[in-house]
């Protein structure tokens, strides 16, 4: 996980603008010994301009932007890497075979289709 923080004194009087970048690199193997796996990197900013005095002082100011893209960037990674490992996973257990599938799909088209057809009518 990298993180950085830049800032600068903000356009108002009072205030400062920040900006933090974090990344986080993530890679997942299934079964020891398996090449099967998934990995990737997920970046994300956010950049805001807030007020500083003594009631929120810098460090305040930084902990709660860094605390919500982390937050943001936590559901992304769960969404996406490992919603995606489920989706494969369950794929590969599956009992159907490919054809069986193929043809679900043809008739899931084909009944979308007909309800197109019916509800133009």
């Amino acid at each position: 996980y990298q993180r950085r923080v830049h800032g600068q004194d903000g356009s108002k009087a009072g205030t400062s603008k920040y900006k933090l970048t974090s990344t986080i690199i993530l890679s997942m193997k299934f079964g020891e010994g398996s090449d099967l796996g998934v990995s990737g990197s997920l970046t994300r900013q956010n950049e805001a301009e807030l007020p500083v005095d003594d009631t929120r002082p810098h460090l305040v100011n930084i902990g709660n932007i860094v605390q919500d893209l982390e937050n943001k960037l936590r559901i992304s990674v769960d969404q996406v890497y490992f919603g995606k490992a489920q989706e494969v996973t369950s794929y590969l257990r599956s009992k159907q075979s490919l054809s069986d599938v193929g043809k679900q799909a043809d008739l899931a088209a084909a009944l979308k289709k007909q309800l197109a057809k019916k509800s133009d009518s």
